[in-house]
């Protein structure tokens, strides 16, 4: 079994190859299908020792606002966080602020097997927030935010494909408000939407060299429990 012990990021090999588990974690478009796709449950229910019946659900601890709260917490400055240096900390943070310093409801998750579905759930939150963290980094033309240039690439795609998404009920609205004009919008969207992937084109991923075998680090071993799973 690997160790847990973090490395620095003094490892962009480590890097990248986080950073390739990282788009696989971010590839669903709600968290929820990205519990499912790692074989975990989108919630967890139990009764307090109180006896009330509570339900925590994953898509609350993937919440923006929460996570907001939480670098709040930490005095946290927003700037890009590596996976490989930092992400294994956050994810300790963040899961032992959930437990003590959010709301009440979570304080009841006293079973180990919540307790563990919670700190996998958290761990895959903390991999998307920090990977769409490094992306508007980079395209805000920050410098070697993300290592690898494949994995910025499909980070591109993948961003104008949920942009698009969201566009597309307001698309909607103003061709049934105005039919005659129908035809027009569409064009006009989907030439928007080509130019935009035009600029960063679709391209195969280089092989990234094998991990030395003394390289180890917690979220290697999420990605060595799902490909077992796949397997």
């Amino acid at each position: 079994m690997m160790s847990r012990r973090s490395h620095a990021n003094s490892q962009p090999q480590l890097e990248a190859y986080l950073e390739r588990w990282a788009l696989r974690v971010c590839l669903p478009a709600t968290f929820v299908q990205c519990l499912t796709a790692h074989g975990l449950a989108p919630a967890i229910h139990f009764t307090t020792t109180k006896g009330k019946c509570l339900t925590i659900r994953g898509s609350d601890i993937a919440d923006k606002g929460t996570w907001k709260k939480f670098l709040a917490s930490i005095a946290s400055e927003g700037h890009p966080s590596s996976l490989s240096k930092d992400g294994p900390a956050l994810a300790q943070y963040y899961y032992d602020w959930l437990l003590s310093g959010h709301t009440p409801r979570y304080q009841g998750i006293t079973a180990p097997s919540h307790q563990a579905w919670l700190k996998q759930v958290v761990t895959l939150a903390v991999v998307r927030f920090l990977t769409w963290q490094k992306y508007e980094h980079d395209v805000r033309g920050g410098r070697e935010a993300i290592t690898d240039p494949w994995v910025a690439n499909q980070l591109h795609q993948l961003h104008l494909l949920r942009e698009a998404t969201k566009n597309l009920p307001r698309l909607v609205h103003h061709i049934l408000d105005d039919p005659g004009r129908g035809q027009h919008l569409i064009e006009q969207f989907c030439a928007t939407l080509d130019a935009q992937v035009k600029e960063h084109v679709l391209v195969l991923p280089e092989a990234l060299p094998e991990l030395p075998d003394q390289i180890s680090h917690p979220f290697l071993l999420l990605v060595s429990e799902k490909e077992e799973r796949d397997g």
